[in-house]
């Protein structure tokens, strides 16, 4: 796969998987405008995701999501941070993968369940058995979409957000080596 400079990276996995603190540090990295679309939507909507699923419902959240999707899509040189649930939808995949370079962060479950353990603002978490129960069947539920969708893998787990962002530096370089 040839890269082109100009893609955006989009950076996809299940919560906990270090999606935002490596975005902002690929970003600075690289020059490029940072973008985390949780955020964002929190910006749009002036409701913090969470609240929005609960006053909403995930359909709608979902909706929103998509059409921020679409229009960060036009865009290039950027670094997203999604959601994790961004690939549950078919359009979303095709869209990230046809415009940018997706890669799946990920983690064993108990080790994302230690990262996100002081978050409050996960509404996939709330009222659950535990985070770790919760990450697991998340995972299974989403693997194959996953991987599907992204481009390059990259296991977090036994490493810090800086090494993640080098393995993507590295990566990102190989693909533009020549040679």
């Amino acid at each position: 796969m040839v890269i082109n400079s100009e893609k955006s990276i989009y950076l996809i996995g299940v919560m906990g998987a270090w999606k935002t603190t490596v975005g902002r540090l690929l970003a600075k990295n690289l020059g490029r405008q940072f973008i985390d679309t949780d955020a964002r939507l929190t910006q749009l909507t002036g409701i913090p995701p969470s609240e929005l699923f609960k006053l909403r419902g995930e359909d709608y959240f979902r909706d929103r999501e998509a059409r921020l999707l679409k229009g960060l899509s036009g865009i290039q040189n950027q670094v997203v941070s999604t959601g994790g649930g961004i690939i549950l939808r078919k359009s979303n995949r095709t869209l990230m993968r046809s415009t940018g370079i997706v890669i799946l962060l990920y983690a064993h479950p108990r080790i994302l369940a230690e990262r996100i353990k002081n978050m409050q603002s996960r509404p996939l978490l709330s009222g659950s058995p535990g985070p770790e129960f919760v990450l697991t069947k998340l995972w299974y539920e989403r693997k194959a979409l996953y991987q599907s969708t992204a481009h390059f893998e990259i296991n977090t787990e036994a490493l810090t957000s800086r090494e993640v962002c080098e393995a993507i530096l590295q990566l990102l370089d190989l693909q533009h080596d020549p040679n």
